[in-house]
């Protein structure tokens, strides 16, 4: 099985996507910055949102956020869906808390 630590920094943003949102939580930047930040700073994050987005594997959808302001937040695009849940199956089972 494999471990967070051993996923690189893409494949944990990605994770991190799929089950914020799988929760029915919205990930924005600053949110996804909070919750990689023992893994990752900022200036990652946005390297690899750029590089992802640019690939087609996310998509930004401007959204209400909880505090009431309008955000751009992530969504794994349809394609890359599959493989997504597979690894974060894989590496919390059904259901297990992250990390």
């Amino acid at each position: 099985m494999p471990k967070w630590s051993n996923l690189a920094d893409d494949m944990k943003m990605l994770v991190t996507i799929h089950r914020e949102v799988k929760a029915g939580r919205p990930v924005w930047f600053t949110r996804l910055a909070e919750l990689l930040k023992d893994d990752m700073n900022k200036t990652t994050i946005s390297k690899l949102e750029d590089r992802l987005y640019d690939l087609g594997i996310i998509d930004k959808k401007y959204e209400r956020c909880p505090d009431g302001k309008w955000s751009s937040c992530y969504r794994i695009a349809s394609e890359a869906q599959s493989v997504v849940k597979n690894v974060a199956d894989n590496l919390y089972g059904h259901g297990e808390k992250m990390k």
